[in-house]
């Protein structure tokens, strides 16, 4: 099995201003995993309020939850997904601080992708991205230190399961030092996502997908382990 997506190193022109787009409602699941392979956007909350906008119809219409009464208030659903550096990092105990090898990512990052429709014509979602701030997605940081994305931790559960062989894997990652000077090469836009993938990662996905006392899993665990 192959990845083959590859994550920007260049910001696009309308980075750090707020964008607004109209997606429609069927082609919104592939449009948000676009941009969940570049960014690690993380489903916040979802709820739903009532606008000022009147429905507009005929006045006999049934009242059921998708077709309202004429002359009701709209409902709009609400979703908002946001970046996962986010938020602002725990507070740590002094006696825990030998234990963490690795300081936290949130950053107090304010992007977010909001999604509102109208829940009697959920046809058209409306979308407002809002820009990162405190740090740059597009740097060879964040390639070092993000999380890794949901397709390519949706296919490495897929290889796990599979009994991955690691020692194939691992020739094809790059050192933290050549990761933290990519984005500084200027030959190439993009790096492949896949070089992001560290032993931790997969070792974790073989915990997670196989059960401990199989005999399948204990030849993961030597693959893994090779």
């Amino acid at each position: 099995m192959s990845y083959k997506a590859t994550r920007p190193l260049v910001a696009p022109p309308d980075a750090n201003s707020i964008r607004t787009t109209v997606v429609p409602a069927a082609e919104f699941p592939n449009w948000l995993a676009s941009q969940r392979a570049t960014i690690n956007w993380q489903r916040h909350k979802s709820q739903s309020y009532k606008s000022k906008a009147l429905i507009e119809g005929q006045a006999n219409q049934p009242p059921n939850p998708d077709t309202r009464l004429k002359g009701q208030h709209r409902k709009v659903m609400f979703e908002q997904y946001i970046c996962n550096w986010a938020g602002s990092p725990r507070p740590v105990a002094e006696s825990m601080r030998k234990r963490i090898r690795k300081s936290s990512i949130k950053c107090g990052c304010k992007a977010a992708i909001t999604v509102s429709y109208y829940r009697d014509n959920p046809t058209i979602y409306h979308v407002v991205i809002t820009p990162h701030n405190n740090h740059d997605p597009y740097s060879s940081e964040y390639l070092l230190r993000s999380r890794l994305s949901a397709p390519i931790q949706l296919w490495l559960s897929e290889v796990a399961s599979k009994g991955l062989d690691w020692s194939t894997l691992k020739l094809m990652q790059l050192s933290e030092e050549e990761m933290r000077t990519i984005g500084d090469l200027g030959s190439s836009p993009t790096v492949p996502e896949i070089l992001r993938v560290r032993y931790r990662d997969v070792y974790n996905k073989v915990r997670q997908n196989m059960p401990s006392q199989s005999p399948r899993a204990s030849a993961a665990r030597e693959n893994v382990n090779a």
